[in-house]
């Protein structure tokens, strides 16, 4: 219906209005203190960003930090998160990034040989690695999978086959073996990310340069 349509249309636009004016008013925040939400992969959030957090909180006492944990990427035009630590060959327009390292990927296994290959599932789907798998691996090669590269990690490790894994996790657990003979030459940029809108907002941008110095460190290029 007409009717319904153009009720739809201004309810958007009264959103994204409101969104704008809540994106303004948290930029025009010139305090160094007050709190940060993070927005990264399961994987990073476990394994890399802890770290890193605790030495920005040691340096700056005033600012809160939360870590959000998950594969799916937040919108942060909604505010869902103020800064993102991504994985992504390119970022959506609108965001102001510096590249923080690279994340470089292997073949895993528990050393057993013949075994079929793990899917990449849920959000995990969508990424270069995936990608990889449908170009180089047929599907009666494939077995179960999973939307984490933690679980896929464990589920390697218990033998159900072989994993793309980001090579940080890989590298670091002695239970799995790197395959020598297959090397997917993966090499996705790690980006820390905010909105243009509030980049210049002094807690934003203090969070941001550490973030990208330490992770530069931590996975270097």
């Amino acid at each position: 219906m007409p009717e319904a349509r153009t009720i739809l249309s201004a309810m958007e636009s009264v959103e994204e209005a409101v969104l704008s004016v809540e994106r303004a008013i948290v930029g025009a925040n010139r305090s160094p203190a007050g709190h940060v939400r993070i927005a990264s992969t399961d994987s990073l959030c476990q394994l890399v960003l802890p770290q890193i957090l605790n030495e920005i909180s040691q340096m700056y006492p005033g600012l809160g930090l939360t870590l959000l944990s998950g594969n799916n990427h937040h919108d942060l035009s909604r505010l869902t998160a103020d800064i993102a630590v991504r994985p992504s060959i390119k970022l959506e327009d609108g965001l102001v990034s510096e590249r923080a390292g690279t994340l470089s990927f292997g073949v895993f296994d528990d050393g057993s040989p013949n075994r079929k290959w793990m899917r990449l599932d849920g959000a995990l789907s969508r990424s270069l690695p995936a990608k990889w798998l449908a170009e180089h691996v047929s599907a009666n090669e494939m077995t179960n999978g999973a939307d984490s590269f933690l679980v896929l990690q464990q589920m390697a490790v218990s033998g159900v086959g072989k994993a793309i894994l980001p090579s940080f996790i890989g590298n670091a657990d002695p239970r799995l073996h790197r395959s020598t003979e297959i090397d997917p030459g993966l090499d996705v940029p790690l980006w820390v990310a905010t909105l243009d809108e509030i980049a210049h907002t002094p807690r934003f941008a203090i969070v941001q340069r550490a973030l990208v110095e330490r992770l530069s460190i931590a996975l270097p290029e």
